[in-house]
């Protein structure tokens, strides 16, 4: 050290990543190769967030270890590490990996690229405030700790401990599909049995359609594999009535080439280049511009028709709109021998008809309600809310990211890749959007790109978030609630007790 001078050096800042799925980790190993100290909370004793490997047996899990991601493994992987890293011995990746093996592929990228160190298992955040600190800004960070066995958040009698930390920056990787929305009936009064009655799934998104499938599969087996074992009366007759808003593409996980004779995954053709629009891709929210509706009507409609052929009315498109799908190589064929039943319209309540039997009040796309009878059991595809991604938020936070509790698919305004709001420049959010694939990098890397170099120059980011134009994301939300909304993929049993 040089008398009379001083050596001024920077503290490491540090980087509160909430949540280990796929965005939180490839987060976490991008901002440590980036000089920063990073600290990840998991409120789950292991990574992976919905695709967590399950440890104890197969329902330590909330997805079916068989379970098929949407896409290819071309698409729903790291550009860090190859599918082929997960294979060994006699082992084989399939061409949509299940979520066994996504798991065990997101604990192979932590084990290679993120420390053990870094993570807080077992910590759920309750509370994250924007404080002063020694005259800056900084975040204290509240987790709360299992103790003896109990569940996060029981309240009757629960033993739990909390601990608290601060840090420069948040990162919300705690996903935007985080409760689901589910009302709740009871369907039945008294014991029933199951016998010739049929199930009902309502949703407008892609899981309502795998749903409905897969049990359209369990009833054929049941009357028809060749395993006659399995074979069951009681599913004689059963039907599987599909209530949902709009028509619904149903799209299989293999498509036509463009030579004879050749199938190629259904994403390679979705990312075809000759349906990319001209000029720079940029990042949008909102409703779908007409002309960029009109092109993916056009594709989609290009790969199945009109559905008029399947003969169910409720699948017709009869005008150019934004198209919604389900990815389903069995559903079409379902819907074609009369196992599924698409209705138009939203499920409004249930009616009970005696003790033991119930009908589902549907209101149709014009007002009118109509009755499906007999229902056994319901499947729930309604959705998830994205409350609970931001509940640990301050109630001054949320004022600042203008939150709108009843705003499904806009509850916060956030600009660059929606990952930023320009008021609050060291709050970031990983995946906190509505998307139909599982594509860590992009997801991650436009953000990440700006934020290792603004956040290490809280000025820049300043000045970078106020040049963000807010009014058109309020503009658009404001359509997007007056609009209807999508049902998003979630969906969970109601049974009858």
């Amino acid at each position: 050290m040089i008398p009379g001078n001083s050596i001024l050096i920077n503290p490491m800042k540090s980087v509160c990543i909430i949540g280990d799925g796929p965005g939180g980790l490839v987060a976490a190993k991008t901002f440590l190769q980036s000089g920063f100290k990073v600290t990840v909370y998991e409120k789950d004793d292991k990574v992976g967030g919905m695709w967590a490997f399950p440890k104890q047996s197969e329902s330590d899990g909330y997805l079916s270890p068989q379970t098929p991601t949407n896409f290819s493994k071309f698409t729903v992987g790291f550009s860090d590490l190859s599918w082929q890293s997960l294979a060994t011995g006699e082992s084989h990746v399939p061409m949509f990996p299940v979520a066994a093996q996504v798991g065990q592929y997101l604990e192979l990228y932590k084990d290679r690229y993120v420390p053990s160190s870094t993570f807080k298992f077992g910590h759920c955040v309750i509370s994250a405030d924007r404080v002063e600190q020694d005259g800056r800004h900084r975040w204290k960070v509240v987790a709360e700790t299992k103790v003896g066995g109990l569940e996060l958040g029981e309240s009757i009698g629960a033993k739990h401990e909390e601990g608290t930390e601060y840090f420069d920056y948040v990162i919300n990787a705690a996903g935007f599909f985080s409760k689901p929305s589910i009302t709740s009936y009871d369907l039945f009064t008294e014991q029933s049995s199951h016998t010739g009655k049929h199930i009902l799934v309502y949703g407008g998104g892609n899981s309502s359609g795998e749903v409905a499938s897969n049990i359209a599969f369990q009833l054929s087996s049941s009357q028809y594999s060749p395993n006659t074992s399995i074979h069951n009366n009681r599913f004689e007759g059963m039907k599987v009535y599909h209530v949902k808003p709009r028509p619904l593409y149903a799209i299989p996980p293999y498509l036509p080439g463009d030579t004879t004779n050749t199938f190629i995954p259904l994403d390679l053709k979705f990312y075809d280049l000759k349906w990319r629009q001209p000029g720079p891709i940029v990042s949008s929210s909102g409703p779908l511009d007409p002309e960029v509706a009109a092109v993916r009507y056009s594709a989609i409609h290009g790969m199945v028709g009109d559905q008029s052929d399947l003969g169910a009315e409720a699948l017709v498109t009869k005008e150019e709109m934004t198209p919604y799908a389900t990815l389903s190589e069995s559903y079409a064929e379902f819907v074609r021998s009369g196992l599924i039943i698409p209705v138009a319209g939203r499920v409004s309540g249930y009616k009970e008809q005696d003790a033991s039997t119930v009908s589902a009040v549907v209101t149709t796309n014009d007002g009118t309600d109509t009755l499906i009878p007999n229902i056994g059991a319901s499947v729930v595809a309604s959705g998830y809310t994205p409350t609970a991604a931001v509940s640990f938020l301050s109630p001054a936070t949320k004022q600042t990211l203008e939150y709108d509790e009843t705003s499904t698919r806009l509850p916060i305004l956030l600009q660059n890749y929606q990952t930023l709001h320009p008021a609050v420049p060291d709050l970031g959010f990983i995946g906190f959007y509505e998307v139909p694939t599982k594509d860590p990098d992009g997801v991650v890397d436009p953000f990440l790109s700006t934020q290792r170099s603004t956040w290490h120059t809280p000025c820049k980011a300043r000045n970078a978030a106020r040049a963000l134009n807010f009014p058109v994301a309020q503009a658009e939300r404001v359509d997007f609630k007056s609009s209807i909304v999508a049902q998003a993929s979630s969906w969970a049993f109601v049974l009858a007790r």
